[in-house]
């Protein structure tokens, strides 16, 4: 999915360079993949995170409770910023 987006917008750069006004063209291709990554692509996936979450929320019960928060998973705590 990431390499047809990659590849649309290296022909939109190649027409602007040319003098095409792309601008209208380019917001609602934009536009439209935005929509449609988060609301499929990204949807698709973060059932998987919330469980990798919910295992990280085990492992660290049953860690020390002096261990300093950032070393209990610090991606597990940036990725629960996004997918709670």
């Amino acid at each position: 999915m990431h390499e047809i987006f990659i590849r649309r917008v290296g022909e939109f750069t190649v027409r602007a360079a040319k003098g095409d006004d792309i601008v209208d063209e380019l917001h609602s291709m934009l536009t439209k993949w935005l929509i449609n990554h988060i609301a499929n692509e990204d949807r698709d996936y973060s059932k998987s995170v919330l469980r990798m979450l919910a295992r990280q929320e085990q492992v660290e019960k049953q860690q020390e409770p002096d261990t300093p928060k950032e070393r209990r998973g610090l991606i597990a705590g940036l990725l629960a910023r996004f997918f709670r």
